[in-house]
């Protein structure tokens, strides 16, 4: 389409005409720079290409988890994981896939697998935390207790060497993770005082240290630590379950209740453990159906 101004007219002079088909001749023979466009092509493929590699799977893996989220919260565990395992094959690179669907699986307590995913998550994201901490809860539960305490104190070492991860949360988990095995006692104290030292006194870290404390037999440590841990953490579950109570059947929002609905359900078994080596029977009994009313069992397996 063109407009009123510089339409073309249906009459050139004859010197336009000649010089038109000069510039056109100069034009054809002149050579094309091949080599800026390649060099082009080239700059792009090395910025564009890591990006794509990398990010197209990615963000296809947030599509598929969130539509796994949405099955479990609907309470379909077993369809969420089906979900997962269509998208892990054909997006084998997606270290978000795994890492949910080793979440899945721990809850399914399908641990050989779940196992098998965090293996490919660490090995996917050397560096996280996150993925080392999961792989050594998954390995607790396989009584693998010596690599669990190795998994944390990679955590440790990343911190030490390159600053990445909560130093006292890996101080803790370290604890905590000897404290499961029932090894290296003196080193787990030594390592959630630091803990406490750094953040202060915790609620989770006390519980570690409490239960410490009752693997030593110093049953009255044990005692203050726990009567003060689970008050504590109890008032910040009600926050969590005030705050989160709008969303509902939102994944994260369950997610969060949950996890936290388990953690202080593993405190009151700690303190349970303590009443029954105290003689406190009463005490002991009434922590375990405050357990049980929250949906656990009280046995070794919480924790």
């Amino acid at each position: 389409m063109t407009t009123d101004h510089g339409s073309p007219s249906s009459e050139q002079p004859e010197d336009s005409a000649e010089l038109t088909a000069s510039l056109a001749e100069t034009n054809r023979r002149r050579p094309r720079n091949r080599g800026g466009l390649i060099v082009i092509l080239f700059i792009a493929a090395t910025v564009l290409g890591p990006m794509l590699f990398f990010g197209i799977p990615r963000e296809i893996g947030k599509w598929h988890v969130a539509a796994a989220q949405n099955q479990w919260a609907a309470g379909d565990l077993d369809g969420a994981i089906q979900t997962l395992d269509r998208a892990v094959t054909k997006y084998p690179g997606s270290e978000l896939l795994y890492d949910q669907r080793a979440h899945f699986y721990l809850e399914q307590k399908a641990y050989e697998k779940a196992l098998a995913d965090a293996d490919r998550l660490v090995a996917l994201k050397p560096k996280s935390a996150a993925a080392h901490y999961l792989r050594g809860e998954i390995l607790q539960h396989l009584k693998r207790h010596d690599e669990a305490i190795a998994s944390c104190k990679k955590v440790l070492s990343l911190n030490d060497e390159e600053w990445i991860g909560d130093r006292a949360q890996a101080l803790n988990a370290l604890a905590y993770f000897q404290a499961l095995g029932k090894t290296e006692l003196t080193d787990a104290m030594n390592n959630v005082e630091q803990a406490i030292e750094i953040q202060g006194p915790q609620p989770w870290s006390l519980d570690t240290r409490g239960y410490i404390h009752y693997l030593l037999g110093d049953l009255q440590s044990a005692k203050q630590d726990m009567d003060r841990a689970v008050p504590t953490f109890e008032k910040i579950v009600k926050n969590i379950e005030a705050r989160t109570a709008a969303d509902g059947e939102d994944y994260e929002a369950q997610r969060e209740r949950q996890q936290m609905a388990y953690n202080l359900a593993v405190m009151r078994y700690h303190r349970a453990l303590v009443y029954d080596s105290l003689g406190q029977k009463k005490q002991a009994q009434e922590e375990r159906q405050r357990i049980r009313d929250a949906g656990f069992e009280p046995n070794d397996d919480l924790f």
